[in-house]
């Protein structure tokens, strides 16, 4: 028995090409809605890299901060203190027995002349050079942060480090086309000075900068932030509590702006720096009892 063999309809492949043009246009949209997504997550993810990198080289430079004293003016004090005092009222070496009384009835020896001239007693003033300011959306500081990038290079790895925001033009754009923008700036200077506001090259760490803050917690200030810290007790808010020593901790606060998308994005980050070695001198209060967390910062 021949049979006829049959095919599809018309209406069969008209239907079939619709499911499957309905299907390509569905993948494609979800390809098209997947790289999109994956681009919008990278965007994201290069900006807040950008705020965490610069807040990284903000924390490195302040855990190396460093406040030099001069070891030899406080021996040379030390020693000239006793050595100045009177014949009687020093203290003998270790070890060594006290002199015996004189005999009774015998004259008492005539006092010997003072072996150091008054102003040979007077103490030796250290100069202090190594200084932390900072202020609410600035700070400078010096560091050992500085990096020898040859061989032998004499360069000390001390140095003054400075942030703060100014306006700047962006580097993606020249010309005419450039767009100005607050941006983070890095002063650098590998030459520790009187003034450790200024000096050495500038450059720019990050661009279109929102707000920048910095707190401190310090010697005095253990349990509450506080806005400002001047170890030359220059500053309005500065008091001798600060003077000679850094701070023990520094929180910083850095809200960038991604331009990249449309609405433009705040990205903002916060870190806390703690500073390794503040090397503070022991201060004592009035009844002569130290703080420890001045000296170690513990």
């Amino acid at each position: 028995m021949n049979t006829k063999s049959r095919g599809f309809t018309l209406l069969e492949v008209v239907i079939a090409v619709a499911l499957l043009a309905f299907i390509s246009v569905f993948v494609a949209q979800s390809i098209r809605g997947g790289l999109n997504q994956r681009n919008k997550i990278q965007r994201d993810i290069d900006a807040g890299v950008s705020v965490r990198e610069a807040l990284n080289l903000m924390s490195r430079d302040i855990q190396l901060a460093f406040n030099f004293r001069d070891i030899n003016v406080e021996l040379y004090n030390a020693a000239m203190k006793e050595n100045c005092k009177p014949a009687d009222q020093r203290q003998n070496p270790p070890g060594q027995p006290p002199p015996p009384p004189p005999p009774p009835g015998s004259v008492p020896a005539p006092p010997s002349p003072p072996i150091f001239s008054e102003e040979d007693c007077a103490p030796k003033q250290e100069k202090i050079l190594t200084q932390f300011i900072g202020e609410a959306d600035k700070i400078n500081l010096s560091t050992r942060s500085n990096v020898r990038t040859q061989r032998n290079d004499p360069t000390s790895d001390q140095a003054e480090v400075g942030y703060e925001l100014r306006e700047c033009r962006s580097r993606a754009r020249s010309g005419s086309n450039s767009q100005s923008s607050r941006c983070l700036w890095r002063r650098f200077s590998p030459v520790i000075d009187d003034n450790p506001r200024e000096g050495g090259t500038s450059s720019v760490v990050l661009e279109n900068v929102l707000s920048l803050s910095f707190r401190y917690l310090g010697p005095g200030y253990e349990t509450e932030w506080i806005k400002s810290w001047s170890s030359d007790g220059q500053s309005a808010t500065a008091d001798e509590r600060m003077r000679g020593t850094f701070p023990l901790a520094v929180e910083i606060t850095l809200v960038g702006e991604d331009r990249s998308v449309n609405p433009p994005k705040e990205v903002g980050m916060t870190i806390v720096a703690p500073i390794r070695f503040p090397n503070n001198k022991e201060k004592k209060d009035d009844n002569g009892v130290a703080d420890q967390a001045g000296e170690n910062g513990d």
